[in-house]
């Protein structure tokens, strides 16, 4: 069954306690919870971890997955390590994705990466070791630049279990992104505190609680975001936000929708994506992205991730 309700996610001030219904829903920052280091999705452009970008208890309706999948994680290039297009070296990118690599280095890159690893007889051995304990419901994605993003979908043992540390493996570069060190509220500007409510620590596992509440009205909860190209009409009964009769003004009943929110009216900076009505959509200071100054839908029924500014 599809369903029935969309609901606007909120931020607050503190930091997360258990992740229960009736209490908060999530963290955005931080660490992820009830996975092991060894099972913390590696970016096959850099080598370095992904970022964790936020942990979401989804409401009853929208676990697509079944009842046991109540959450995910989602992680993605950190703002530091975004910019210009990905630049991926193959057999690092080999190695993550598959643990294997059919690319013969050659003398300059094996004395690298011997060198890197500390290995003389297998210097990739770390990124074998880890490929090899991905977790078993970890869902990778591209973005149209060729970074890279996952999500790990969670049960309720785990979205409640302890912290995981980051794997502390070479880094392609030498150099760790930024919220290695410092988080991954480290690269928001000073003007985007405001939207945290909430002025960031540099420690990797500071993080704010989040909680979803039901839109009041919200006509296209359960219904797959289309555009409507001009006509009024769209083949899943879709309304775009804004009234195209009447100079393009916002409808009413969307004036009070949040920038982050699952299912429901989709507020993409530009298009709207190809998107089932299992999505979440956020700015990038939920858990402190490059996007442009713009905002991202993920599709976490279908494995789909969009952004646009």
């Amino acid at each position: 069954m599809l369903p029935t309700i969309a609901y606007d996610i909120e931020m607050a001030s503190f930091p997360v306690g258990e992740v229960a219904l009736d209490k908060d829903h999530g963290w955005v920052f931080g660490l992820p919870r009830g996975i092991r280091t060894e099972e913390w999705p590696l970016d096959p452009v850099t080598g370095s971890p992904l970022m964790h970008g936020f942990t979401l208890l989804l409401p009853e309706q929208y676990r697509c997955h079944g009842p046991e999948i109540v959450g995910l994680s989602f992680f993605a290039t950190p703002a530091d390590l975004n910019d210009g297009g990905a630049q991926t070296d193959k057999i690092f990118s080999d190695l993550i994705l598959n643990g294997t690599h059919a690319i013969k280095p050659t003398f300059d890159e094996r004395m690298w990466n011997m060198a890197r690893l500390k290995s003389s007889t297998d210097p990739w051995r770390a990124y074998r070791s880890h490929a090899a304990n991905k977790h078993p419901r970890l869902h990778r994605i591209t973005d149209v630049l060729d970074y890279h993003y996952a999500i790990i979908l969670l049960t309720a043992e785990e979205i409640n279990g302890p912290q995981t540390a980051p794997p502390n493996l070479p880094m392609r570069d030498g150099k760790k992104p930024t919220w290695m060190t410092k988080g991954a509220a480290a690269n928001l500007e000073l003007y985007e505190h405001k939207n945290l409510g909430a002025v960031p620590e540099n420690r990797i596992d500071w993080n704010l609680a989040i909680k979803f509440n039901p839109r009041v009205n919200d006509p296209n909860a359960g219904k797959t975001p289309l555009e409507d190209w001009g006509d009024n009409s769209t083949a899943s009964g879709y309304i775009n936000s804004h009234d195209r009769e009447n100079n393009y003004a916002l409808h009413g009943w969307a004036k009070d929708h949040g920038s982050e929110h699952i299912g429901g009216t989709m507020r993409s900076v530009q298009g709207i994506p190809e998107m089932s009505p299992y999505y979440v959509e956020f700015e990038e200071y939920f858990g402190g992205y490059n996007f442009g100054s713009g905002n991202a839908q993920l599709d976490f029924k279908e494995m789909k991730f969009d952004w646009a500014c």
